[in-house]
C-alpha cells in the first residue's frame, strides 16, 4: 500500500527560498490557540525557525512516504525558485487539482 501525504505549497515555498537563499533573518508569526477561552494570538516567531522546521517535515516526508500530494492550484508558490524541480519530476511531489478532482483525491493516494 502506497504511503502518501497532503503538503502545504507554502512550506515548499518556505524550503525553496531557503534552499537558494539561505536563512531569513526577520521575523514571522505562529498563531497560538488558546482552547481553553476558545482564541487565538498572533505570537512573532523567527523566519529561520519556520524555515527549519518545514525543512526537517519535507526530509522527513520524502524518507516516510512515497509522494508528496500538493494543490496544483497554488504550485507557482514555490515553482519559480526550481529548487524542487528534481523532486517533481521524480513523482516525490506531485500536484494534484484538488477542487477540480477532489472525490478523486483518496484514489490518488492509493494508486501511487
Amino acid at each position: 500500500m502506497s504511503q502518501s501525504v497532503i503538503s502545504d505549497n507554502w512550506s515548499l515555498q518556505n524550503i525553496s527560498e531557503l534552499l537558494l537563499n539561505g536563512m531569513e533573518d526577520g521575523e514571522g508569526q505562529y498563531i497560538k490557540i488558546d482552547r481553553e477561552n476558545d482564541s487565538y494570538e498572533y505570537k512573532k516567531i523567527s523566519e529561520a525557525v519556520i524555515q527549519t522546521e518545514a525543512l526537517f517535515d519535507f526530509i522527513t516526508d520524502i524518507i516516510l512516504r512515497d509522494q508528496i500530494i500538493v494543490d496544483e492550484k497554488f504550485t507557482q508558490a514555490w515553482k519559480q525558485y526550481s529548487s524542487l524541480d528534481k523532486a517533481v519530476n521524480a513523482g516525490v511531489i506531485n500536484p494534484f487539482p484538488f477542487l477540480i478532482d477532489y472525490e478523486n483525491l483518496q484514489n490518488q493516494e492509493m494508486s501511487s
